[in-house]
């Protein structure tokens, strides 16, 4: 992966982690992530005439993945109900990685070098370092475990969804914004359908907020999805989930969340695997 790919990433990375902090700050995750889902939509819905179509062979998993995503979002909203940030976002992100490699490896086809199998097996080992903290694996917390490991499986599976279907678009950029169009629609509809008083609420009360994570959310994706494209899926993957140290960070700073020795050590580890990566190009 070359330096220019590995700073996209890495920029997706953090804006991803950023935008799952908004959700969590807000007094109910579920009306936070629909307002983001849905101005997310709102966003993309306007570059559709510029932007073209993507080919139909990619279709099919456009569909697949407004599927999957939405299995994404109530898993992560029943996990943040449940748990810290710093608790389910490490676990939600961190699981996945190892699922997208073999399978990226054995389906896909992206094969590797064994120095970039070493760079992800470092990665994936510090995430899973911070996965096994003390507060990851409290008895108290096990419902919020359970739905973390949950959100993981989604993200597994949209992952590799969305990474062959970018690659058969003929047009990633296309293929997006018609993604997260689509995208906005069940969630929305079913909370304006059961909650439409919440929902229109939150809407109108933090809409500056919500748009902020809605950008976040589209630029966080979008750039995932075109660097796949260009990459290797797992290399994308393993390095897209380094997202977890800005979240620690965030949990730490923002939430008052403890960072702890294990977390730190974790970390260290997980940039000691983005350099092998970035040695191993």
């Amino acid at each position: 992966m070359d330096s220019f790919t590995t700073t996209v990433v890495l920029t997706a990375a953090v804006a991803h982690a950023a935008w799952n902090a908004i959700v969590k700050s807000a007094q109910d995750p579920l009306f936070s992530m629909v307002s983001i889902v849905l101005l997310g939509g709102v966003l993309a819905l306007p570059l559709m005439p510029f932007i073209g179509t993507p080919e139909r062979t990619s279709w099919p998993y456009i569909f697949a993945s407004v599927v999957l995503h939405t299995g994404y979002y109530v898993s992560l909203i029943y996990a943040y109900r449940h748990g810290d940030f710093a608790q389910v976002y490490p676990i939600a992100r961190g699981v996945s990685p190892l699922v997208i490699t073999l399978w990226g490896v054995w389906v896909i086809g992206d094969a590797l070098t064994g120095s970039e199998y070493a760079a992800v097996a470092v990665i994936v080992l510090g995430i899973f370092v911070f996965c096994l903290s003390r507060s990851a694996i409290a008895v108290h917390d096990r419902a919020a475990v359970g739905y973390a490991l949950s959100t993981a499986v989604f993200i597994s599976a949209y992952t590799l969804v969305d990474g062959v279907g970018g690659r058969l678009s003929a047009n990633v950029h296309a293929y997006m914004v018609w993604l997260f169009v689509f995208d906005a629609l069940p969630l929305s509809v079913f909370a304006l359908c059961r909650y439409r008083r919440e929902t229109l609420r939150v809407l109108q009360a933090g809409w500056q907020l919500n748009v902020v994570g809605a950008a976040l959310s589209l630029l966080a994706y979008w750039l995932v999805v075109w660097a796949m494209t260009v990459s290797p899926i797992p290399l994308v993957a393993a390095l897209r989930e380094t997202s977890i140290i800005a979240a620690a960070l965030i949990g730490a700073l923002i939430f008052k969340e403890a960072m702890g020795g294990r977390r730190i050590i974790a970390a260290i580890i997980v940039c000691a695997g983005i350099i092998l990566l970035r040695l191993s190009s």
